[in-house]
């Protein structure tokens, strides 16, 4: 069985072996820059937002139930843009990320908390660890542990990869 930190690196490889292939599709001579990593990520807070409502809507009489599998889905897309801009826009090594993160972690779920990481456009080791443990620590207050993002993540690797082959 593999560590979570082994884990974390698997993704860190998958995802940038994916933006390879959407970069060559699209003609991209360099990624996307912070600021739209930026925008992608707060696109994704808001439909994973969209998707907790349930929880946070209180003016409704009958606000519904949480879809845990769409939270996943969210969070993990979540986790892609991150994992990109890492690997792309900064000179952070995920192996110097990957030996301190606390797998174990349980977070409020604040969206401010981690946009905060990203408000000054600049993003270092800091901004990214406060980021990846956010999403860890939002993960396991939803019950969702870093094994099942992980296999969440390889199953949206594998569709974003096939979205990238296509004409999507």
């Amino acid at each position: 069985m593999k560590t979570n930190a082994e884990l974390f690196m698997e993704m860190c490889m998958m995802q940038e072996q994916t933006d390879q292939l959407i970069f060559k599709k699209a003609r991209m001579l360099a990624a996307p820059s912070i600021e739209n990593y930026i925008l992608a990520i707060v696109d994704e807070i808001g439909e994973l937002n969209h998707e907790l409502k349930p929880r946070w809507c209180w003016w409704k009489a009958q606000p519904g139930e949480v879809d845990w599998g769409r939270v996943l889905v969210e969070l993990v897309d979540i986790w892609h843009f991150c994992i990109s801009l890492m690997v792309h826009r900064t000179n952070v090594d995920p192996k110097e990320i990957v030996e301190v993160l606390d797998f174990e972690r349980s977070a409020l779920y604040c969206p401010v908390e981690l946009l905060g990481n990203f408000a000054s456009g600049w993003v270092g080791k800091s901004n990214l660890l406060s980021s990846f443990n956010t999403l860890i620590g939002w993960g396991n207050s939803f019950g969702l542990d870093f094994p099942m993002i992980y296999e969440a993540y390889k199953t949206k690797n594998k569709e974003n990869n096939e979205r990238a082959e296509s004409d999507y």
